[in-house]
């Protein structure tokens, strides 16, 4: 049964990442790409266990376009393409990718350890598909610096 994603109303952290993603052949490459996607729950939940305090979660987020491609005819009314948004200073910038990760947590670093595990499950499963970053915003209150993946393994142990 399909489980609704925790990082749809997640709890205020002060740390998030947000990668975006263009598939380079979204007809031919979609269900592979969609069945990728649909494994980062799990690696949420091994990363989290490192340190269930920081409530790790991570949302994944199609394009309208993609959608089309990973499910013909079934596109939801609403779907559309994400517009720049403006408000009282702060913006949120229309981009264009086919997939959107955005991971929050109360540690930086476990953002950064979910990106790093992201990319290798990826190259394992040798997703040609994903072509490039199209861009990377980190939204946190304060910077600290990433700490290598075995010093964050051993914190959890």
């Amino acid at each position: 049964m399909a489980q609704p994603q925790a990082g749809i109303i997640p709890e205020p952290n002060p740390f998030a990442l947000f990668l975006i993603l263009r598939v380079r052949d979204p007809a031919a490459s979609g269900p592979g790409v969609a069945r990728a996607a649909a494994r980062v729950p799990a690696l949420v939940k091994r990363v989290g266990a490192i340190d269930a305090r920081a409530k790790l979660v991570c949302t994944v987020s199609f394009g309208s376009k993609f959608w089309d491609a990973v499910s013909p005819g079934k596109r939801p009314a609403d779907l559309r393409p994400f517009k720049a948004i403006e408000v009282s200073g702060r913006s949120a910038p229309s981009t264009g990718g086919d997939l959107l990760f955005h991971t929050n947590s109360k540690r930086h670093d476990l953002n950064l350890e979910l990106a790093m595990r992201r990319g290798e499950e990826a190259a394992r499963q040798a997703l040609p598909e994903i072509e490039k970053l199209l861009g990377r915003e980190r939204g946190a209150r304060r910077t600290v610096k990433a700490r290598s993946t075995s010093r964050v393994a051993a914190e959890g142990s």
